[in-house]
């Protein structure tokens, strides 16, 4: 344990000292990427792993705050935009996104960072990943600023965040659309069940009844989209078992999909958490494209977690044309890397700003021309194929 004036600083490094400190953990979680038993069933399922990485702080024996981490092997992607042109293979401290639980200031924020330096210093990892930040937040320019020019971040890659306030019933959430909106809407399922009559079905999975059939269908789907090509969405894994089973003991489970004439055609799946619903993944049968399967069972999405009681839907990271379209809330992200004063840790910086920030030049310069979404329209449907 360390002492930084009035704190206490000690690093937590094994699943039994993570359990010590359950108590305080269960207490100050507010987000399920950070809920303690999730965290557990992911970092006991990693293959790259190489510790649990987390930092707390004390002030005269009472626990204040967490930074909830981990040390990992982990491939650093040098990427324009869907394209990965290669690799850095690096060890990484990597602060989780809603990792820091408990009572901040910017006292603290400072702290920690410094804490992170002394690890890179010491050889601890190669880099330090903050995995999206608010970024009008202190610990944001903190991260921008103390580390010196050979150490800090140099690229800002803005990734806007929605989310969605939810009215008391579903009939106000329709009412507050302007009558064409509200008609297209209502149109959408007619004509799918008018082209596929009697064939039109909707299921969701709350708990583990069913599990295997909903592993199953979302694959069905999730397999022919362009997230698969890059690697992401969901994949029906073992460690994708493992998290959506955990969530299903727990009640957060809300997965829901669409079948069409007996087989999978969309999917929506999220993670019901207190008051509010985040989602996590979604995908379609691009056979079905003309009729916006996706959106039809959004709106039944809609319906059913209004009826839950939740306030609020997340929809996370990214920006789509939905989330502009229900959204209504909406700031800006920055993943923030700090590099170990290395040779190895310095070039990898400069590799990275030389490869990122002209690219990210051109694609503002596309956002403001508008093309933007045309071009990864384009990209993606390549993809799928």
């Amino acid at each position: 344990m360390k002492i930084n004036g009035r704190h206490e600083i000690r690093t937590i490094q094994s699943s039994q000292e993570i359990e010590e400190i359950r108590g305080f953990w269960e207490k100050v979680q507010y987000h399920p990427n950070t809920d303690i038993d999730h965290y557990l069933t992911i970092i006991n399922s990693m293959e790259n792993l190489i510790c649990p990485y987390i930092i707390l702080f004390s002030s005269d024996g009472r626990p204040e705050a967490l930074a909830i981490g981990r040390l990992e092997r982990k491939d650093m992607d040098i990427s324009l935009g869907y394209k990965t042109l290669f690799k850095v293979k690096t060890t990484c401290l990597t602060i989780l996104y809603a990792g820091l639980l408990g009572n901040w200031s910017k006292e603290l924020y400072n702290i920690l960072v410094k804490e992170l330096m002394d690890a890179l210093r010491s050889r601890t990892s190669d880099i330090v990943w903050f995995n999206l930040l608010y970024m009008e937040t202190d610990l944001y320019n903190i991260t921008r600023q103390l580390p010196n020019f050979f150490c800090r971040d140099h690229v800002i890659a803005r990734t806007p965040h929605w989310k969605m306030t939810l009215p008391n019933t579903f009939d106000e959430f329709m009412k507050k659309m302007t009558s064409k909106h509200r008609y297209w809407l209502n149109r959408l399922p007619r004509v799918l069940e008018k082209d596929y009559p009697g064939k039109v079905a909707y299921k969701d999975f709350h708990n583990r009844d069913n599990l295997e059939q909903f592993f199953a269908d979302a694959e069905h789907v999730a397999k022919t989209s362009y997230q698969r090509s890059l690697g992401a969405g969901f994949i029906d894994n073992s460690i994708m078992r493992q998290r959506f089973s955990l969530y299903a003991d727990k009640g957060h489970l809300r997965a829901y999909l669409l079948y069409v004439g007996g087989e999978p055609c969309a999917f929506w799946i999220g993670t019901l958490y207190g008051n509010v619903f985040y989602l996590n993944f979604t995908s379609y049968d691009a056979a079905y494209k003309r009729y916006e399967p996706g959106t039809i069972l959004f709106i039944k999405m809609i319906e059913d977690v209004i009826k839950s009681g939740t306030t609020e839907i997340d929809f996370g990271f990214g920006d789509a044309f939905y989330k502009q379209r229900f959204g209504n809330q909406q700031w800006d992200e920055s993943s923030t890397y700090i590099y170990a004063p290395t040779i190895k840790g310095i070039l990898t910086n400069l590799t990275r700003s030389a490869t990122i920030i002209p690219y990210l030049y051109i694609r503002n310069m596309a956002e403001r021309k508008n093309i933007l979404q045309k071009i990864k329209t384009v990209w993606r449907n390549k993809l799928r194929k």
